[in-house]
C-alpha cells in the first residue's frame, strides 16, 4: 500500500494500468465471443442456402423433364383435303419423338 497525497488514506491496489488491461481485456472478449457466435450464424445460413438451391435444380430439372415429356405425347392434328371428294379429314395423330 501507498499514499498518494499526503494526508490522505492509501489506497490497496491503486493502480490506473490495471483498470485499461481490465477494459481492454473485457473488450477483445466480447469481440471475439460475438465473432464466433456470428461465424456459426453465418455458417448454417450458408449451409441452409446451399441445401435450398440444389432442392430448387432438381425441382427445375423435374418442371423441364415433364415439360419435355408432355410436348413428345401431345397429339398433333393433320388436316387433308381430298380434291375429288371435296372431303376435308382431320386425323389426330401421336407424335412419337
Amino acid at each position: 500500500m501507498y499514499c498518494l497525497v499526503c494526508g490522505v488514506q492509501p489506497k490497496v491496489n491503486h493502480n490506473e494500468w490495471r483498470l485499461l488491461y481490465f477494459i481492454s481485456f473485457l473488450l477483445l472478449v466480447a469481440f471475439f465471443v460475438l465473432n464466433m457466435f456470428v461465424g456459426v450464424v453465418v455458417e448454417n445460413f450458408h449451409k441452409c442456402r446451399e441445401k435450398q438451391e440444389q432442392e430448387e435444380k432438381a425441382r427445375r430439372a423435374a418442371v423441364r423433364a415433364r415439360k419435355i415429356d408432355r410436348k413428345r405425347k401431345r397429339p398433333s392434328l393433320t388436316i387433308t383435303f381430298s380434291h375429288s371428294h371435296s372431303l376435308i379429314v382431320a386425323q389426330w395423330s401421336m407424335a412419337l419423338q
